[in-house]
């Protein structure tokens, strides 16, 4: 179905949809103040009724759902003076919001304008005002292009808006043919691809904290410069003549920035314009939305937000009367996210834990549960992939999670390599390593969101022990495993290309057991229930702690379950600090009992006691 150009005299003439909704997009609730429509790609969008000429009266019909146009009634469909406020007609906005719609409407019309990023804390409704946005650019004839960071993360942002969503990655790189390379040590490189996209097309980009500038060190796989940011911003320029491209960065500063970087990149007008010389379009969103404001899951955010803002680094007491937070004992962490799940495993539950160790002594709390007797991967088990890669044509994120559908047999091959040590590389060190693979059918989740099975190999390696191995170091031993059992193929020719795209133990996906993971590994998604082992190692008193315990807490949308919490406010235990009155909610805040150093800690309990539903 061809995409109709915009009609003359700022009234858009826009085509009826037809067939059935995407599966990908959940059918329209019916509600008389919506008109729904289907771009060329088959992606719904909806205008608010009093922009359109020709609709019936009446939206409801047989099915329940709202009206969807015909031009052949009413002698055709006609939007009216489309602009991005109308999309909110009839909208009780935030002071915030309100004040957003028209800087983003500017933003939108101005040809040389790039950037906008719209910073919003947790239930602020920066999800809501994307859907808008989305649905004018359509409703306009602009392109859209949703993306996040994740798997996971596309997932959400594709239910939320009824758009289709896909990581980044896919749409940046696409992989080289590589002659032989002048090093001894092998990369696959997957170099950033031409721009072809519309040249008004319009780039939103959710999650936007979780987005790098650091260049990644990865031995095997290479995607572009290495800096998913700045490969972006490339690619966002990439055009034959003029254009008026835009890029959304959505996303909450308050989260984890990337690993290894002290703020969020995407999210910093101060990194964008001292990298790469741009001065984006900026807003803040910071009220909560009405229908959220009693949520204790919120309030707590809020307060953590609060005390990250002002530097006030002390934890509000959690009262007895907020049914959608609660503590519980850390011993007892895995066995009440197992009962939550109706003691199977669903997508319902995560646990979250600052370090790898304690997220793997969760993963075999829960397993003791689930799996009673069974030590090694079984049919069903949940999984969570932690390196990026290629698999069937899909783009697998590192932080995906996927389902254990059947079980074959194991592999362990010794393999001995020698490494660069010393300056300037010119030493080598001999390497001895164990590699185990294991051969599994999977359920995985595509750029697009959809489901689909494949039979692979899963590397052992890092599935059990408790901490992560070198990963530098598995690349390099799967690679010289390979260059073992292929010792003809020459480096870098068409058939080792072939053989090496090919290989089910070069290809095989890094794993860990998904039922409790680390926080970084849980953005970009969330969960009904979200357990939260709030020790630390370090000190509470931190912007770091805040930081983190806020990531974790925002990921619950229906209740919260602390461990490790404090029984009573606590900051630093040598000294009362003082603690505005706009520090967290009233119901929150608590006097701040007199107290000795470690008074009222508890102290960690790091050892534990002893018909599947859709896991990711």
């Amino acid at each position: 179905m061809p995409h109709p150009k915009p009609a003359e005299g700022n009234v858009a003439l826009i085509s009826p949809p037809e067939g059935a909704v995407a599966a990908a997009s959940p059918a329209p609730e019916a509600d008389d103040r919506w008109v729904w429509f289907e771009d060329e790609h088959g992606e719904r969008f909806r205008v608010p009724r009093s922009w359109v000429q020709g609709a019936p009266a009446d939206a409801s019909n047989a099915g329940g759902s709202a009206e969807e146009a015909d031009p052949d009634e009413a002698g055709g469909i006609h939007i009216k003076n489309p602009t991005l406020s109308r999309m909110f007609e009839g909208v009780r906005l935030t002071s915030g919001q309100a004040s957003l719609v028209p800087k983003l409407q500017a933003f939108l019309d101005d040809d040389e304008a790039r950037i906008f990023i719209l910073r919003g804390y947790a239930g602020t409704g920066k999800t809501f005002l994307m859907k808008g946005v989305v649905d004018y650019l359509s409703a306009v004839n602009r392109s859209v292009h949703l993306m996040a960071p994740t798997g996971r993360a596309a997932k959400v942002l594709s239910t939320r808006t009824s758009r289709s969503a896909s990581t980044i990655h896919p749409h940046l790189y696409s992989p080289r043919d590589q002659d032989d390379p002048d090093d001894e040590d092998f990369t696959l490189v997957s170099d950033l691809t031409s721009n072809t996209d519309e040249l008004d097309a319009v780039y939103v980009v959710d999650e936007a904290s979780m987005v790098s500038d650091r260049e990644t060190q990865n031995p095997l796989l290479q995607f572009g410069s290495g800096r998913l940011l700045a490969d972006l911003l490339h690619f966002l320029e990439d055009a034959p003549c003029a254009h008026r491209r835009h890029i959304l960065f959505v996303g909450d500063a308050a989260q984890l920035p990337p690993v290894g970087m002290t703020v969020s990149p995407a999210l910093s007008p101060v990194h964008l314009e001292e990298e790469f010389g741009l001065k984006p379009s900026e807003h803040t969103l910071t009220d909560i939305v009405r229908q959220k404001q009693d949520s204790g899951i919120l309030a707590l955010a809020t307060a953590l937000r609060t005390g990250l803002k002002n530097k006030i680094y002390a934890l509000p007491r959690l009262p007895a009367d907020v049914p959608d937070v609660e503590r519980i004992d850390a011993r007892d962490m895995a066995r009440l996210c197992w009962e939550v799940m109706g003691r199977r495993i669903t997508r319902d539950a995560v646990m979250i834990a600052q370090t790898n160790v304690r997220a793997q002594q969760l993963n075999r709390a829960f397993r003791r549960l689930q799996f009673p007797g069974v030590e090694e991967l079984a049919a069903g088990d949940k999984l969570m992939v932690i390196l990026n890669t290629h698999m069937h044509g899909e783009f697998i994120c590192n932080g995906d999670f996927c389902q254990v559908l059947r079980t074959g047999a194991r592999t362990r091959r010794s393999v001995s390599f020698r490494v660069k040590t010393g300056p300037a590389g010119k030493g080598r060190r001999l390497v001895n390593l164990d590699l185990e693979f294991q051969s599994v059918t999977l359920r995985l989740r595509g750029n697009t969101g959809e489901c689909f099975e494949v039979s692979c190999m899963i590397l052992l390696n890092q599935l059990e022990p408790d901490d992560l191995p070198d990963m530098t170091l598995l690349l390099r031993a799967l690679l010289a495993d390979f260059k073992n059992r292929f010792p003809r193929l020459r480096r870098g020719t068409k058939d080792w290309q072939d053989a090496l795209a090919e290989d089910p133990f070069v290809n095989a996906l890094h794993v860990r057991y998904g039922y409790a993971v680390t926080c970084h590994k849980s953005q970009g998604g969330e969960w009904p229930h979200v357990f939260v082992d709030c020790a630390w190692t370090g000190p509470r008193s931190s912007a770091d702690y805040f930081r983190w315990l806020y990531t974790a807490v925002t990921r619950a949308r229906q209740k919260l379950h602390l461990a490790h919490y404090p029984k009573h406010a606590y900051d630093d235990p040598n000294e009362v600090l003082p603690v505005p009155d706009d520090a967290w909610p009233r119901q929150w805040q608590a006097e701040l009992p007199a107290r000795h150093p470690g008074e009222d800690l508890e102290t960690f309990a790091l050892e534990l006691p002893e018909d599947n539903g859709e896991v990711f």
